[in-house]
Order: C-alpha cells, then structure tokens, then sequence
C-alpha cells in the first residue's frame, strides 16, 4: 500500500514537471519571437481591457438595481459654504460613471480641461463623455468647458428628454435659473408628449420636482402658480418621498410672504428631516440649513410687520 502511495505521488510530480517545462518552452518561443518588452506591453493591454469590461459590467449590473431618486439636496455635500446650501443637484436618474480615454483623463488630472474637450471633439462621437465631462468641469467650477461639454452632448444624445433636463441641470448649477427654466420645460414638453408607461411618469414627476426648484430659485413672481402645481403634482406622487417633500418646503419657503406659510414650510421641511432620518439620507444637514432659514424668514416677517 505504501509504495502504490509513493507511486502515485511520483507519477503526479512527473506530471508536473512536464506541464512546467511545457509551459517554459511556450513561453521561451514567444519571448524569442516577439521580444520580452513587447509581450509584456501587450499583456499589459490584455489586463487592462479585461478590467475595464469587468467594471463596466459590475456598473451596469449595479445601476440596473437601482431605483433612482438623485435630488435637489445633493450640491451641499460638495461644498459646505452657505451660498452652496441654498443650490442643489437636480433630480436626475442614476446614471453610470463613463470612462474616459486615458489621453482626456491625464489632461483633467493636470485640470487642462479645455486640451480634455479639444481631444475628445477630434474623435468621440459618443455623447455620455461629454456628460461625464461637464459633471467634471462642475466639480472644478469650470463653467466655460462645462458649457461647451453639455452642448456637445446635448447635440450627439439628440432630441430626448433626458438631454434636456441634464443641460437644464447644469445651468441651474451655475446659478442660470431661467435658461436652467427654458431647457427643463422643453424636457417636460417631450417627456409629456410620448408617456406610455410607468418610467414615463416617473420621469415627468422628476422633471417637474426639477422646475419647481428652479422656479423658487428664480424668484419670479410669474414663476410662483407654476412652482407650487410643480412641486404639489411631485409630492402627491409620493408623500414619502424625501426630496419631494424637501422642495415643496423649499417653493413654500422661498414664495412665502406670510408667517402662515413658512410655518407650513417648516411642517414639510420637519417631515423631510424625519424621512431623511429614517433614511439615513446624507442630505440630512442641508434640510437642518432649508429648516433654520425658515424660522429665520419667519422672524423677519413677525419683525417687519410690528414696525
């Protein structure tokens, strides 16, 4: 029994041995043809496609998952100062995060934005880079680029909603409420004239929790029926909804004249701090910000009217 071990053993390491040296010899012919820099550059190549396709695909399966509710909260957590407080990100739908060439990514690591966007007219006809460059560009605060990105990839996505709305988006961003207003209309107008399911409606809601966000921000008083049908229509679609609630509070606060009204601010905004609560939501300080400026309008109100 002991030598039929021993046997077995033996026959399994000759086995691989033979495999070693086979593999070596392979390996030594490719070496010896293409030359020891080359195999590696392209191995090099190999490696990095397969990874790029794996995080493309563990993107698109995570975004597949997700149910999106990106709000008008979200522009607080990237800059803390009270001008940021009082703007935020539009409600878009999650999107995945588009790699960019290695080419356009080492100009934006040097913040060379304009070679970043010069590079990527001479050869992407894809609109999402362009996207993924203005959000960049947003980041940075670089409003001349992020401009000219938007448009591009407004001019390459085409006449669909959601290129409406993101151009409308990032004029909102950079403080343009009323062409942030015309673009998020024309959203609207397109979304409303083809709703035939239940992506649709959700989608018109969004572009509507949008406009009524702009529009307080705006301040205009031909802005204000628009404001509140906008923001209501948003949050009889779901009560229960942080951001909804959130904007409401935010039109009924800005359009307020009356300690009765910012007293109903306050109500919404209480009820979204809950949510945000419950939720976790990591909007949860700028809703605290919505709440403190609600009691402070309050108060210049009492005080102007005891003059």
């Amino acid at each position: 029994m002991t030598w039929e071990i021993i046997g077995e053993w033996a026959v399994g390491q000759i086995s691989s041995w033979i495999g070693f040296m086979f593999f070596g010899i392979i390996v030594g012919i490719i070496l010896a043809l293409f030359g020891v820099p080359v195999v590696v550059e392209r191995l090099s190549k190999i490696a990095e496609r397969g990874l790029r396709n794996l995080t493309n695909r563990m993107v698109d399966t995570f975004s597949a998952h997700l149910k999106t509710d990106i709000v008008p909260l979200l522009r607080g957590e990237m800059e803390r100062t009270r001008e940021a407080l009082v703007k935020r990100l539009p409600t878009l739908r999650v999107e995945e995060k588009v790699l960019l060439s290695e080419e356009v990514e080492k100009y934006i690591g040097v913040k060379d934005f304009e070679a970043a966007f010069r590079t990527m007219e001479e050869r992407e006809q894809n609109p999402n880079p362009y996207r993924e460059l203005a959000r960049t560009c947003m980041k940075e605060r670089e409003k001349t680029v992020a401009f000219k990105a938007t448009h591009k990839y407004l001019e390459l996505a085409g006449e669909i909603a959601e290129s409406y709305q993101f151009v409308g988006y990032v004029y909102d961003w950079f403080g343009d409420f009323d062409t942030a207003i015309i673009y998020t209309e024309k959203a609207l107008g397109i979304a409303e004239s083809q709703p035939s399911k239940k992506r649709d409606a959700e989608q018109i809601t969004l572009i509507k929790n949008n406009l009524a966000f702009y529009y307080a921000e705006a301040g205009k008083p031909e802005y204000k029926h628009n404001a509140f049908k906008y923001a209501n229509d948003a949050y009889n679609y779901n009560k229960e909804n942080t951001a909804f609630v959130d904007t409401l509070g935010y039109v009924t606060l800005n359009l307020a004249t009356t300690t009765e009204e910012t007293d109903r601010s306050i109500k919404l905004f209480n009820k979204a701090l809950e949510l945000a609560t419950l939720s976790e939501d990591r909007n949860i300080d700028l809703i605290k910000e919505h709440l403190k400026d609600a009691y402070m309008k309050k108060a210049d109100i009492k005080k102007k009217q005891a003059t």
